[in-house]
C-alpha cells in the first residue's frame, strides 16, 4: 500500500455505473491519519453499508444499519 508522507486526512467519493446490470455504486472514504482509522461508506441497489478499517490493529468493523 501506497504511503502518504505528510497526509494527516483525506476523504473522496467515487461512483461507478455497471453496465451490464445497470447498477450504481457510490462509495465515499474517509481517513484519519491521527488516529490511524478509515471509514468507507458504500451506496448500491438502494442498501448502505458502513465499514470501519483500524490500521493499528489491522481490525475490519462492519456496521450493520439495523442496529445503530
Amino acid at each position: 500500500m501506497p504511503t502518504l508522507s505528510g497526509v494527516n486526512a483525506f476523504n473522496t467519493k467515487i461512483e461507478a455505473v455497471i453496465g451490464e446490470t445497470n447498477t450504481t455504486v457510490s462509495a465515499e472514504e474517509y481517513y484519519d491519519g491521527t488516529n490511524n482509522k478509515a471509514a468507507l461508506f458504500i451506496l448500491m441497489s438502494g442498501e448502505l453499508f458502513k465499514i470501519i478499517y483500524d490500521y493499528n490493529t489491522n481490525e475490519l468493523f462492519y456496521v450493520n444499519r439495523e442496529y445503530d
